[in-house]
Order: structure tokens, then sequence, then C-alpha cells
């Protein structure tokens, strides 16, 4: 279940009516002017209650998919069982590819702003940094937000919903886990062993770490696309409201 110290739905409202603000605002702008709410605070809480909305979406998500692993424990799987399981996963995924696409559209909820602050620091001309010192800042900036100690010593203790950073690490850290629990369900209906688990996981994050290192490294972020916060907002808005409504009428 949801871990969360207040009522989702009184946040699901908000987004409502910040959504039905951000559709006036698109009507009285002109497609030959500029957007008078680019980079505004209005277009960034547009945003950050847009991502909330989804985080907390993902949470009722991962709960449909952990309440049907508890629901077969001591019974078989049938096709239709295992369908509903995958199509669950699915959706799950899906919804961090979408949050992960949204938060790359602003620098203050992209993890390749951070990696470039943390490169910055390696441009002073007054000291020639080596090849090592860059690969060790960027290093630091990755594991600061992940593992924070080179085997995860406080692991996700400092965890960021930042663009770049949930396609490039949180996403596939997911797929890791949930493909494994399909893949185990499917072949002895029961979930993975832990042990060879939790080390392919581990192995992931150490390796994550140094992606970084050499120079080569791709921006985590997608290719922006031509279309405006406030525009993929309120298209998100229209991906998820009915879902995330029919949620809280069910709570309520």
């Amino acid at each position: 279940g949801s871990m969360l110290k207040y009522d989702a739905c009184a946040v699901a409202t908000a987004w409502d009516a910040m959504v039905d603000s951000a559709r006036l605002v698109q009507q009285h702008e002109t497609s030959e002017g500029p957007s008078i709410t680019s980079g505004t605070a209005f277009e960034l809480d547009v945003l950050d209650i847009t991502r909330q909305v989804l985080s907390n979406h993902a949470q009722v998500l991962y709960a449909g998919i952990a309440d049907l692993l508890r629901t077969h424990i001591d019974s078989k799987w049938t096709p239709p069982d295992m369908d509903m399981l995958q199509q669950r996963v699915t959706a799950y995924i899906t919804l961090l590819d979408h949050l992960d696409g949204l938060l790359c559209m602003s620098d203050h909820f992209s993890f390749d702003a951070w990696l470039d602050k943390a490169r910055a620091l390696t441009t002073y001309p007054e000291y020639p940094y080596s090849s090592a010192e860059r690969d060790l800042m960027d290093f630091n900036a990755r594991n600061l937000v992940t593992l924070w100690g080179p085997t995860g010593q406080i692991n996700d203790y400092s965890s960021r919903l930042w663009g770049g950073l949930i396609g490039s690490y949180y996403k596939l850290r997911w797929e890791l886990a949930l493909n494994a629990t399909v893949a185990a369900v499917r072949n002895t209906h029961r979930t993975p062993n832990d042990g060879a688990f939790a080390e392919a996981v581990r192995r992931f994050e150490r390796e994550w770490q140094h992606a970084g290192a050499g120079g080569s490294i791709a921006r985590t972020c997608r290719q922006a696309t031509e279309t405006s916060i406030l525009q993929a907002c309120v298209a998100t808005w229209e991906t998820y409201h009915v879902a995330v409504s029919a949620r809280c009428k069910d709570a309520h």
C-alpha cells in the first residue's frame, strides 16, 4: 500500500484545477508571439504537481502488481492471470517513461543539468584537471543520488525524481525486477530467487556509477520536442486523469 502522509486525491484535485488554468493560458497565447509562461513559476508549478500526481499514481500501479503476486502465493497462475500481470507491469514501466520524458523538459528536474554542473567544476583554466579527476567528478555526481557509497552503504537515501535519472537508472532497475518476476512466475509459478536477483540489480547499479568514465557519456535525457511544458502537462492529464479520478472515487 501507499506510504503517503497526505491525501493524494487532494493533490489530484489541485492538479485538475491547475491544468484548467494552463488551458486558459494557452488559449490566450498566440502562435506568432513568444509564450508568456515559458520559464515562469506557473509553468514550473504545473510541471511539479503533474510530477507528483504521476509519482503517486505509480504507487497505485505498483500496489496492483504486488497485490496480484500476493494472491497467487499458494495458487497456480492461469493464462489470464499472467496476461493481467504483464499488463500491470507494462502500465508501470510506461508511466516511468512518460514521467521521464516530461521532467527532461525542464532543467529544474533534469539529471543532465546535475551532471553538467558537476562536470563544469573541472573547466577552470587555472587548474588543468586530469581525465581521471573529471571521471571522479562524474562518478560522485551519480553516486550521491543513487548508491551513495561504493557498494550502496545508504542506497537511494538521496534519490531524486529527475528526468534522465528515471529513464537511465530507476526504470531499468525496475525492468530488471519486474521482468525477472514475470519470467519466474511464468516458468516456475514462483517469484525469483532473492539472492541471485539482488546480485543482478547491484551489478547494474555499480556499472551505472561509472557510465560517464572516459568522457563518452551519452545524454540521459532524450532529445527535446517542440511541445511546450504546459502542452505536455495538459496531454499528460488527458492520458491519466481518468485512472487517477477513478482511484480517488474508489478510495472515498
